[in-house]
């Protein structure tokens, strides 16, 4: 169920370094190359029966629309499933003659060693393995995320193996699998030599009982037939959710940076972090400051803001002691490293890793109806000729637009702080359609 919006329960993004990206300036802009997939997933919003490949010519269009509307760092490679297309090798090549790091989101069930092989040569710069136990996949249905932990394991093998290439993973998370949170960030952190960065994001989907009206140019719209609509009902899950059971298995990690949201400039849409630790100690993170410096740095240097580092860099955790001089929590990490020598002095000769774990908020309804997207959203891909967010494409497929919501109080009312009416710039007189909502003083 996608409710109104709390703000008073989300993770508090002050102090955080807020990410410079914007809709045409960003690290990272999204190419899907078709809606066809070979499994299927409890919470997908997309239809992919029947779904055809696009062609090599309609990606390179797209592609050079894209670029010109969104300067970036990595374009993300995705579907559907991208590894059933059929020319995946040709458009690995084509986003790499951009000079653009081409990247596959992929859940690798066609993955073998023969086609990774292909795609490096072809110029792919890293993975983002989407695994998750809201996945239909064959042998791992019913699996828990402790138990797919073995399948991120062999997936992480074979991209370490070929050498090169990052190695990053995603996860849905659904209201029944936030326990297990714990068992995954673990797990990355067991692999943090050969895993670079874990990525969490709450299941969101709409729900036939679920208090809204549905608009399109203002006529009311069924969307009980759509991808969109789901048999399953899920909860709302929020970053201070996902952030709390991280906390679970790294007490001292610290987010250093935000991306907020279009309409409430300070939620947590996406929540970045960024630790030192070797295989078996944690050592600290980097700051806000930092990462400031790494952005600024790379778009005066190569004329863009970055999305993903080189691997070999991720392996070279020392290299964050250059910012010494300007980041209190990188010198705290130096304090703390210096310091293990004289307890464990072994800790000398050990490697130094870097690993990003980020957390993401999906799209929230406000009490209004207005959506409130991610500011500066990174998976922004092109729709005829403008720049959409991609998890709302299949309401452009299908109207055009994005949908308009409006609040029917069919279930129980949700009580908000007048912090919330206030921040948002509203009165009771104009919020008619939450007449019914309470509000505390």
């Amino acid at each position: 169920m996608i409710a109104p919006l709390k703000i008073d329960d989300n993770y508090n993004t002050s102090g955080l370094y807020r990410m410079p990206w914007t809709k045409t300036d960003n690290s990272n802009a999204w190419l899907s190359i078709t809606r066809a997939c070979d499994i299927s997933c409890e919470y997908c919003v997309q239809e992919h029966e029947g779904q055809e490949h696009k062609s090599l010519e309609a990606i390179t269009t797209e592609l050079e629309g894209l670029l010109r509307l969104r300067k970036c760092d990595s374009i993300q490679i995705a579907g559907g499933e991208p590894l059933t297309h059929p020319r995946l090798i040709d458009i690995v090549k084509l986003v790499k003659s951009k000079n653009i790091k081409p990247f596959l989101i992929t859940n690798g069930v066609q993955l073998d060693r023969e086609l990774l092989k292909k795609l490096k040569a072809a110029g792919l710069f890293g993975l983002i393995l989407h695994i998750d136990s809201g996945q239909n996949r064959p042998g791992w249905t019913g699996k828990s995320e402790k138990e797919l932990n073995t399948l991120r394991g062999q997936f992480a093998n074979l991209i370490c193996e070929e050498k090169g290439l990052v190695c990053s993973f995603i996860t849905t998370i659904t209201p029944k699998a936030l326990h297990e949170v714990p068992d995954i960030v673990q797990w990355c952190r067991n692999n943090i030599d050969r895993v670079v960065q874990i990525i969490f994001v709450p299941v969101r989907s709409f729900f036939a009982d679920d208090p809204w009206d549905f608009f399109v140019n203002g006529k009311q719209i069924d969307i009980t037939s759509m991808p969109l609509c789901r048999e399953q009902s899920y909860e709302n899950i929020s970053a201070k959710d996902l952030y709390e059971q991280v906390k679970k298995t790294l007490p001292k990690y610290e987010f250093n940076s935000f991306l907020g949201g279009t309409q409430v400039s300070d939620a947590p849409k996406w929540l970045f972090g960024l630790y030192a630790a070797t295989r078996d100690m944690y050592y600290g993170n980097i700051g806000g400051k930092g990462i400031e410096i790494i952005q600024t740095m790379h778009h005066l240097v190569f004329g863009r803001f970055v999305a993903f580092l080189k691997p070999w860099v991720y392996r070279s955790g020392w290299l964050i002691f250059l910012l010494f001089l300007f980041d209190k929590s990188v010198r705290k990490t130096f304090r703390n490293r210096i310091a293990s020598f004289l307890v464990h002095p072994s800790q000398i000769f050990k490697r130094l890793y870097l690993q990003a774990i980020i957390v993401m908020q999906p799209f929230d309804i406000l009490p209004n109806g207005e959506s409130d997207m991610c500011d500066g959203c990174p998976n922004m891909t092109l729709w005829n000729g403008r720049l959409v967010s991609e998890c709302r494409m299949e309401e452009y497929i299908n109207h055009g637009q994005q949908i308009q919501f409006k609040y029917t109080g069919k279930r129980k009312p949700y009580i908000y702080k007048s912090e919330m009416v206030n921040r948002l710039k509203f009165d009771r007189s104009q919020l008619k359609i939450c007449s019914k909502m309470q509000f505390h003083k």
